[in-house]
């Protein structure tokens, strides 16, 4: 019934589902399991508030029964955020999401997909709190993650669209200077200005040539990695490295250096 979109069936046979489980099993991961696949029915139902009630009542169960860690606990967290996305409580569900993550910490392959679905639904609730760094980065992780599986390739068309998206509402942010305060941090316009400017233009005292132009995107990039968003990061370095070829006076030493960054984020 979920499959054909007929939630008020789906609903009704979950409740009979459960009904039958508490007469028999009443603490049990099976209660929980059918308390959870009622409360997601109501949530693709639209039905935020019920859902929200049932699935914090799965999780809580699951807790008590499997204990702290348990990966199931992971999938109840994700499903909890959702319903915080429906009513849309962005930051709750940014705090469920990143709970779910801290249960999955120990990554298999076996949990990739699971892994792909919290970070994209992080990204998205970042998004709503317009913290676009952290959007990206969860982004690109999803997108990292789906490169090793490839289960589902509109998924990574989907995930590459958005990334791209992203990208251009940051770069549209930053030309028109509209973020809200605090939606960069605070020395990255100055590092756009740095790198936008002409060589050898004096602004405020600053001097923004080709080497200050190249330290600028090292510090955008170790902004980007700090959010995770390592993809972006590495594109950043590689157009520093690029900024301090240009220069002779520039040690090699430091070339060398800005590759060993690179590196560490092709990892």
């Amino acid at each position: 019934y979920e499959r054909n979109q007929d939630f008020d069936a789906a609903i009704k046979l979950h409740k009979q589902a459960l009904a039958i489980r508490e007469k028999t099993k009443v603490r049990h991961p099976r209660t929980a399991e059918s308390i959870d696949s009622l409360g997601m029915a109501s949530y693709h139902a639209g039905a935020f508030l019920r859902a929200n009630r049932l699935l914090q009542k799965a999780l809580n169960m699951r807790f008590e029964i499997l204990g702290r860690d348990h990966p199931s606990k992971a999938k109840s967290l994700y499903h909890v955020g959702l319903s915080h996305v429906g009513l849309r409580q962005s930051q709750s569900a940014i705090n469920s999401f990143e709970k779910a993550l801290q249960v999955l910490q120990v990554q298999s392959k076996d949990s990739y997909p699971e892994l792909i679905d919290i970070h994209t639904a992080l990204a998205r609730a970042y998004a709503e709190e317009s913290s676009v760094l952290p959007s990206l980065g969860h982004f690109e992780h999803a997108y990292s993650l789906w490169k090793k599986t490839q289960i589902d390739s509109r998924l990574g068309v989907q995930l590459m669209s958005e990334i791209e998206q992203m990208r251009a509402h940051i770069e549209r942010l930053q030309v028109s200077k509209s973020g809200d305060e605090g939606t960069f941090p605070s020395d990255w316009i100055d590092c756009k200005a740095a790198i936008s400017a002409p060589d050898h233009l004096e602004d405020n005292g600053h001097i923004y040539s080709v080497p200050h132009r190249g330290e600028a995107y090292v510090k955008l990039a170790r902004e980007c990695s700090r959010h995770g968003a390592n993809v972006s990061a590495l594109g950043h370095v590689e157009d520093a490295i690029e900024c301090v070829r240009e220069v002779n006076s520039v040690s090699q030493e430091r070339l060398v250096e800005l590759y060993y960054v690179a590196a560490t984020f092709c990892i």
